[in-house]
């Protein structure tokens, strides 16, 4: 089993051992903030701090389950003394302190706080690993090498922008570079390009400082509630479901990194056994630390099965909202009209006189009025099915047991008609210059 999680911990007790005891073969890295009288900027206020001696029994537990350490230095902001020296000598002999507890990595965000460490990290020759936070907002190639100045060979940098996640081909262009290790964020909830992740981001270094009444309205007044007047806004949102981690792992994303170490053990266990067995059957808002506590719309994990594949090809974000609403209403909300027909095609699919079982069949005005399936002689089931009519009527929907190649598809890309899948091909398939409307894996239960 490859050991490709990082994960955080809370501060229970317990709460490493049990990680440790459930999930060792799977966990590459543990994650916790320094002792706060060194670094006091945390988005996890609610995290029992670490001790000198706790950081110190944490990391000989992870090292002796062979499992890698990393200390979180990622605020968005210092308040200015990024600026100051006297701030810098107190850092040094945080990193002496770390480098001597044996940390493998520090996450860091500041830019200028990355060009210290790292300049410190050659002049003192230590080898911890440098990570570069998702805080950063690395969403492209190019502020990706802005930061290779920073970084050597065995470093990360976590491409978890929203502008980043559902853009594969972003995703493809930062995996290329053969010094650094992507990482990315699986279970985050935020909104799709929020309007607040400036200032989330800054409130999230003074929590400490801030009043309970700021987290209530970021809850209460932004984030939730419109989650929950829009459930489009959980379909938009760049949660990586446990079945599509595939889809990242094919692209280059060496790890992933699950958010919510505020939270209790058990929740973290049940959200991590979800990711490492790469399934999961209930609402997708519940493997979110953002929805944690609140009572979301219901959207089921396993009914968002090929959205990714399809709308991180989307060119633009007007582009990528369309085919998610598409989605929204097509495969959530009308599943069962979608399902009904593609048992038809299944049935169709029993006739073939190949060991693949494809059936397709074409649907107008609520009748069929088409079908085709699979044969020896076959090569296209899906053409052979539009050939079997003069005209495709307009508004009318292909049903068909499997994914179609792309040349398939690039065939009847003008016809003005929805196309509607059953297996997918679990290829990483480009779908950037495909007009249809898609409805992929409408799968029948059993099938």
């Amino acid at each position: 089993m490859s050991k490709m999680f990082c994960i955080g911990l809370n501060g229970a007790d317990d709460n490493l051992e049990k990680l440790i005891e459930r999930f060792k073969d799977s966990i590459y890295e543990f994650f916790s903030a320094p002792p706060p009288e060194f670094f006091e900027y945390t988005a996890r206020a609610k995290v029992k701090p670490a001790t000198k001696a706790s950081l110190k029994t944490q990391i000989l537990k992870a090292h002796n389950a062979n499992i890698k350490f990393n200390v979180l230095l990622n605020a968005a902001c210092l308040s200015g003394n990024d600026f100051d020296i006297k701030f810098y000598k107190k850092i040094y002999s945080l990193i002496d302190l770390l480098v001597d507890l044996k940390v493998d990595y520090i996450t860091i965000t500041n830019t200028y706080l990355a060009e210290k460490i790292s300049s410190y990290r050659y002049n003192q020759n230590y080898n911890f690993g440098l990570v570069i936070s998702s805080w950063a907002d690395i969403r492209d190639s190019l502020t990706a090498e802005r930061f290779m100045e920073f970084l050597q060979e065995g470093d990360r940098i976590i491409a978890i922008s929203n502008r980043t996640l559902r853009s594969l081909e972003r995703i493809i262009f930062l995996a290329k570079s053969k010094k650094i290790k992507i990482e990315v964020i699986v279970n985050t909830g935020c909104l799709y390009k929020c309007n607040y992740a400036n200032n989330h981001k800054v409130y999230t270094a003074h929590k400490k400082q801030c009043s309970d009444a700021i987290e209530d309205y970021y809850k209460t007044k932004i984030c939730i509630p419109k989650r929950i007047k829009n459930p489009l806004e959980i379909v938009m949102a760049p949660t990586i479901r446990p079945e599509d981690l595939w889809i990242y792992k094919s692209l280059g994303v060496n790890y992933f990194k699950i958010s919510g170490r505020e939270f209790p053990t058990e929740w973290m266990l049940d959200t991590i056994e979800a990711y490492v067995t790469k399934q999961y059957k209930g609402n997708i808002s519940d493997l979110c630390e953002q929805n944690n506590g609140f009572k979301m719309p219901y959207i089921p994990n396993d009914k968002l099965g090929g959205l990714l594949k399809i709308a991180g090809y989307q060119k633009g974000d007007i582009n990528y909202k369309k085919f998610c609403n598409h989605f929204y209403y097509e495969k959530i909300l009308n599943y069962e009209f979608h399902e009904k027909y593609m048992q038809y095609a299944l049935l169709e699919g029993k006739k073939s006189t190949t060991v693949e079982k494809v059936g397709c069949i074409i649907v107008y005005n609520n009748s069929i009025i088409s079908k085709g399936h699979k044969t020896v002689n076959d090569d296209d089931v899906l053409i052979n099915t539009l050939d079997n009519i003069d005209k495709l009527p307009k508004n009318s929907i292909i049903y068909i047991t499997h994914e179609p190649s792309i040349d398939s598809l690039s065939r009847i890309n003008n016809y003005n008609t929805t196309l509607v899948y059953g297996i997918s091909n679990k290829l990483i398939t480009d779908y950037s210059n495909i007009n249809l409307k898609i409805i992929p894996e409408v799968l029948i239960a059993g099938e």
